[in-house]
């Protein structure tokens, strides 16, 4: 049935249903989902045109579970679901997804307050409070939520008409835990058994269960994405010290995991890059023995982000690439240690064979250098900054630009670059920096793993000494010229510059296959080190 139903091409959501055993429905709620959170939207039409059509009875088994919901959620979606209970069988499905819709509503507009918050936490409350006496094995996490929501009610002063024992029914909650059967304790239970903790005021217990939860390699970045929210979002457990010292814990583990991309606030990095580190015993409780090595490459891996700018239009603030700083000394010697950006020349290049060539492959030609500017948004809320001069490597060679700034240079750390490339035998992972193209700003950090690469000593490149590398998957656009970081250390080993479904693979392959592709960061600096020496 799902090949039946139509893209929908409302993209004003910001997030999605994922977890739901049923494709179909996934399908359906993600089209939900993806219409205007406050306002009519034609997608809705066409999700209850097809609810009205269809017996979703067959689609949805009856005693579906749902294992957790990333993301928001919106009106749309709860209308959507409303009409899909109508029948009785979806009432429980659909009463889980309007509470936690609910809930995510007060998580995004707890900080503004307002009449909207409260009103959203007294939702949220009441539609829980149905889950947690209705329906017998909703009751440990309805019981969770309902007093990590109380907390919330009190912040915002809401009207809250249902009286909640804290102690009582996290004591109650804990009883139904212990009572679980030793075969049933998977993820989701010791992530509950936490939050019992956390209720209880017991935040090293809850540092255990944590631990048990991300450290099991079963547990996906979506469970570790989820328990961020749950913990930092609802139950503030970032107000403390300790209690922030969990979630920063949990934000390194969901790097270790396999995700496709993280958007990440620019203040937010900063906060995070300039926060004291959790202690050394919460880390290692959370994270294993390696916790406070791996909360060192977490850190390591922000504070790289700081050092990657947003390429935009001076005085329009329209964005159109990435760009990253380096020294440049390390690609044309005589520049030591002054701070340079690197971008692609597709990008920004005075070449007239560029903008030629781009005329005739009829694609939008790159900007002038005196048309641009760089924001680094993780250092300096919205400065930009101008250049003073630019070598390009043209577009069909290593479609790379290199530009010294007018005036003051920003104050960041060049980014170090690697000299030799990992191993390329499918198991390297690789991070992609950037700013995507539209929504609001933000850094792209990009998972992925190293496909293969033209570098030596076996690489058998087709235009030497143009080497260049490929990595799994296509990145969002507004990620070109952003830098490729090895997933070890944290050194760049490539420019991104291309990607897609459908692109030839290295070494003189004929196949094709879909994946990103970079130059050789060293291809780079090889050609600078040759060019100064003529």
């Amino acid at each position: 049935m799902a090949k039946e139903i139509k893209a929908f091409q409302d993209k004003t959501a910001i997030g999605i249903f994922r977890s739901l055993t049923s494709q179909d429905l996934k399908t359906v709620l993600k089209a939900a989902s993806e219409s205007n959170a406050f306002h009519p939207s034609p997608a809705f039409d066409d999700i209850a045109d097809f609810i009205a059509k269809n017996d979703l009875t067959k689609i949805i088994p009856k005693d579906i579970e749902i294992a957790s919901i990333v993301a928001d959620t919106v009106p749309a979606a709860m209308a959507a679901l409303e009409k899909a209970g109508k029948d009785g069988t979806l009432d429980r499905v659909s009463q889980q997804l309007k509470a936690r819709a609910w809930k995510d509503i007060v998580v995004d507009m707890a900080g503004a307050g307002g009449d909207a918050a409260r009103t959203a936490v007294t939702s949220a409350m009441d539609e829980y409070k149905l889950l947690y006496d209705q329906n017998p094995g909703d009751r440990v996490r309805a019981g969770l939520n309902l007093i990590a929501l109380s907390t919330v009610a009190r912040q915002l002063d809401a009207p809250v008409p249902i009286t909640i024992d804290r102690m009582q029914l996290a004591t109650s909650v804990m009883k139904s835990l212990n009572e679980v059967p030793q075969a049933d304790r998977g993820s989701n239970f010791h992530a509950s058994k936490a939050e019992a903790y956390v209720a209880l005021n017991d935040l090293g217990r809850a540092e255990r269960e944590i631990g048990k939860v991300v450290r099991n390699p079963a547990t996906n970045a979506a469970t570790v994405a989820g328990m961020i929210r749950q913990f930092g979002d609802v139950w503030g457990l970032n107000a403390t010290e300790r209690g922030d010292g969990i979630v920063q814990a949990l934000r390194a583990a969901l790097l270790k995991k396999d995700y496709d991309h993280a958007l990440l606030a620019p203040e937010k990095v900063r906060d995070l890059v300039e926060q004291p580190p959790p202690s050394d015993l919460q880390l290692e409780a959370i994270l294993g023995p390696d916790g406070p090595q791996t909360f060192e490459w977490y850190r390591q891996g922000l504070t790289a982000s700081l050092s990657v700018g947003v390429v935009r239009v001076a005085g329009v603030a329209t964005r159109v690439g990435t760009g990253f700083l380096i020294r440049g000394g390390d690609v044309i010697p005589h520049l030591g240690d002054e701070p340079c950006l690197l971008t692609n020349s597709h990008v920004i290049s005075d070449d007239q064979d560029d903008h030629a060539y781009c005329d005739q492959q009829k694609i939008a030609p790159p900007m002038y250098r005196e048309d641009a500017e760089v924001v680094f948004e993780g250092a300096g809320k919205g400065v930009g900054y101008r250049f003073s001069s630019a070598r390009s490597w043209t577009i069909k060679t290593l479609d790379a630009t290199l530009l010294r700034f007018e005036g003051l240079a920003p104050k960041v750390s060049a980014l170090p670059l690697a000299k030799r490339l990992p191993l390329a035998d499918g198991k390297q992972r690789v991070y992609v920096i950037g700013y995507p193209g539209g929504g609001e700003l933000s850094i792209s950090l990009e998972n992925n793993r190293l496909l293969d690469h033209e570098g030596p000593p076996q690489g058998v490149p087709s235009d030497n000494p143009y080497r260049r590398v490929q990595y799994q998957a296509p990145t969002e656009g507004g990620n070109s010229g952003s830098p490729v970081f090895n997933g070890h250390n944290w050194q760049v080993i490539a420019l991104h510059h291309a990607g897609g479904k459908n692109i030839t693979r290295l070494n003189q392959n004929p196949e094709r296959w879909p994946a990103n592709e970079g130059i050789w960061i060293q291809s780079i600096c090889e050609a600078g080190r040759l060019e100064a020496m003529d």
